[in-house]
C-alpha cells in the first residue's frame, strides 16, 4: 500500500493513491462505538418488533 502525507482539516494525514485518508487508531475506535451503537438499536428494534 503506498501512503502519502497531506493535509486534511488543518491536520497532517496519510492518504492512499486513491484520495482516502487513513484513519488514526482514535478515530478507528470512534468509528467502531458508533458502528456498535447502530448494531444494538437495530437489535433492540427487531426484539421490539418481535414482540407485537
Amino acid at each position: 500500500m503506498s501512503l502519502y502525507l497531506g493535509i486534511h482539516e488543518g491536520l497532517l494525514r496519510y492518504f492512499t493513491l486513491e484520495v482516502n485518508f487513513v484513519t488514526t487508531p482514535e478515530e478507528t475506535s470512534e468509528l467502531e462505538i458508533k458502528r456498535a451503537e447502530r448494531e444494538a438499536q437495530r437489535a433492540e428494534q427487531e426484539t421490539q418488533r418481535e414482540e407485537r
